[in-house]
C-alpha cells in the first residue's frame, strides 16, 4: 500500500485513500468526497464502547447505528468498517490478512453504499453496461446473474461500466449512469466459457466466486446516459424461451425498491429518500423484465437480445 494518498474519480465521487485502487486518479484539486483510512483495532474499540443499536445482525454480518451517528459494519473473519455520521471518511480493518482485492470489493461496495446513503445518494444493486454510448442496467440479487450477463456483453465487445453497484446521478432531462471499479465477479466455470479466463482471486473463503480484474479496452471510465434498466429473473423461475417485456410503473417502482444494494438503513428519511429518487428515476427511465432459461449456453443469446433491444430505442 502506497504511503501517499491519492484521489480517484470512482461513482461520481473524489476518493481519497492511500490504498491503490485500480480505478481512474483525477488531477482536481477540489476536496475529497469520501476518505478512505486503515483504522487501528483501538479505534474500533472506542467507538463500540458508545451506546449503539442493532440495525442487522446474522451468524457471518453485523450492522450498528452508533451514538454519535456513524455506523459500524462488519463480515466475521473478514473486515470490518467504520462509516462516519456524515459519510466522508471509512475506516476499515482486515481481519485475517485477506487479499487487496478481496478487501476492495467490501470496502468500495459494502461499505461505500452506507456513506453514500449519507450524502443522499441512492445506489442501486446492479450492473451496467455501454452499448453504444447508453448504459443498460441489469437488476437483480445476488445469483441472479447479472455479472455473468456483463461477460456475454462484453464477450460482444461491448464495455463494462459497474458491476453490482449502480450510482445514478439525475442532471436536467437527463439521468447519468456512473462507472465504478474495472472488475466483473464471476464463478470459475462462468469465467472460463463466457470470458476465456481461468484465473482470479477468490473473493472470500466462504465463496469460489473470482474477482477478476479487467484492463481499459474492456471497461469505461466516463459516465454515460442511461438507456434502459433490465430486471433479471430469480434463478427458482421457469421459462422456455427468451424475453423482454415493458415493466408497468407500479411494478417497475417496487422493483427499484427491492434492488437497492443497501437493504441495511431503514430509518424514516431513507425511506422517504428512496422513493423520491425511484419515483424520479421511472419518470426519464425505462424499466423491462427480461425471461430467459436458467442454461449458461444460451446466455450469449440473452445477450444478443439486449444489443437488439437497447438499439430498438435509439
Amino acid at each position: 500500500m502506497s504511503d501517499h494518498p491519492r484521489i480517484y474519480g470512482l461513482y461520481g465521487l473524489r476518493v481519497k485513500t492511500a490504498l491503490p485502487l485500480p480505478c481512474a486518479g483525477t488531477d482536481s484539486g477540489a476536496a475529497p468526497d469520501v476518505e478512505l483510512i486503515e483504522y487501528p483495532p483501538s479505534m474500533f474499540s472506542a467507538s463500540c464502547a458508545q451506546p449503539r443499536t442493532v440495525t442487522q445482525e446474522s451468524e457471518l454480518y453485523q450492522c450498528y447505528s452508533l451514538a454519535d451517528g456513524s455506523i459500524h459494519v462488519r463480515w466475521l473473519r473478514l473486515f470490518e468498517f467504520l462509516v462516519s455520521a456524515s459519510g466522508d471518511r471509512i475506516g476499515w480493518r482486515s481481519l485475517n490478512g485477506h487479499s487487496m482485492e478481496s478487501l476492495q470489493t467490501y470496502l468500495l461496495g459494502q461499505a461505500l453504499s452506507f456513506a453514500l446513503l449519507k450524502k443522499g445518494i441512492e445506489p442501486l444493486h446492479a450492473t451496467a453496461v455501454v452499448i453504444n454510448g447508453q448504459a443498460v442496467a441489469l437488476l437483480g440479487d445476488g445469483g441472479y446473474g447479472k455479472s455473468t450477463l456483463a461477460a456475454a456483453l462484453l464477450h460482444l465487445g461491448h464495455r463494462l461500466l459497474t458491476d453490482d453497484l449502480l450510482v445514478l446521478s439525475e442532471e436536467d432531462s437527463a439521468v447519468r449512469a456512473q462507472p465504478g471499479t474495472p472488475r466483473l465477479k464471476l464463478f470459475p466455470e462462468t469465467a472460463e466459457r463466457l470470458f476465456a479466463r481461468t484465473t482470479g482471486t477468490v473473493m472470500n473463503p466462504l465463496t469460489h466466486k473470482l474477482v477478476l480484474a479487467l484492463d481499459h479496452t474492456r471497461c469505461h471510465s466516463q459516465p454515460v446516459p442511461l438507456g434502459a434498466m433490465y430486471l433479471l429473473p430469480s434463478p427458482r423461475s421457469r421459462c422456455s424461451t427468451i424475453s423482454i417485456r415493458r415493466v408497468p410503473q407500479r411494478r417497475a417502482f417496487l422493483a427499484l425498491l427491492k434492488n437497492t444494494f443497501n437493504t441495511s438503513i431503514a430509518e424514516r428519511a431513507r425511506l422517504q429518500q428512496q422513493f423520491s429518487f425511484a419515483n424520479r428515476v421511472l419518470a426519464k427511465i425505462p424499466v423491462r423484465s427480461l425471461r430467459y432459461p436458467r442454461n449458461l449456453e444460451l446466455v450469449p443469446a440473452v445477450a444478443q437480445a439486449i444489443v437488439a433491444d437497447s438499439e430498438r430505442d435509439r
